[in-house]
Formats: structure tokens, C-alpha cells, sequence
């Protein structure tokens, strides 16, 4: 994250887009890679935050459902309040802040 009034660069840019991850059982995420995870759940799914785990760094997960209503557990790096239970056909989002060692749920958003 770059220091107030320091010029963005490519990469400093490229790091606030949207990322997909690759769905399936286990979705691994590199915080560093942007702010925004966005996937469509095809499977009940575990995501782990796997590296980026910068102080202050808020990411958001935008977990849309197929056709059946999905169980997202929020593994390795993250501490939540538990299971994320979505809707069939709907996105659930899930804010989460880094203290540079794990992630914390700040705020979820079901139904979506």
C-alpha cells in the first residue's frame, strides 16, 4: 500500500482490481493481488488467504451461488464468525481486514 502523497505505480494500481479466483473445493488467495475476490461458488468451498496479509489491507470476497445454496468456510488466515451460508442464484459478500498476520471478518452481506 503505497505512503500518502507517494505516486501510484502500475503494479500499485493493478493491485486494487478484481481478482477471480479459481473455485473448487480449496480457493486460495494472495491478498496482494487486489482488493476484490470475486468467484462463483460451484461447490461447498474452504478459501484460505495463502499470502498478503499486509496491516490495515481490507480485501472483499463476492461469492455468488449456482443453482444450490453454498457452505463457504472461511479457513487458513481468516477468523470469522463461522460458516458463510449463501442463497441459491445470489452473492454473499464477506469484508475482511488484516492485522499483517490473519484476516478479520469485519462485515458479511447474505442474499445479495
Amino acid at each position: 500500500m503505497a505512503a500518502l502523497g507517494t505516486i501510484l505505480t502500475t503494479s500499485d494500481i493493478a493491485a486494487n482490481g478484481v481478482v477471480a479466483p479459481t473455485p473448487g473445493a480449496a480457493v486460495s488467495i494472495d491478498a496482494s493481488t487486489g482488493n476484490l475476490f470475486k468467484w462463483t461458488a460451484a461447490e461447498n468451498e474452504t478459501v484460505n488467504i495463502t499470502a498478503g496479509q499486509q496491516a490495515g489491507r481490507v480485501i472483499t470476497l463476492m461469492i455468488g451461488n449456482d443453482a444450490l445454496a453454498r457452505t463457504i468456510t472461511l479457513g487458513t488466515g481468516i477468523v470469522s464468525a463461522g460458516l458463510v451460508v449463501g442463497t441459491a442464484l445470489k452473492t454473499v459478500t464477506v469484508v475482511l481486514q488484516s492485522d499483517g498476520t490473519n484476516f478479520y471478518e469485519l462485515s458479511r452481506t447474505l442474499g445479495l
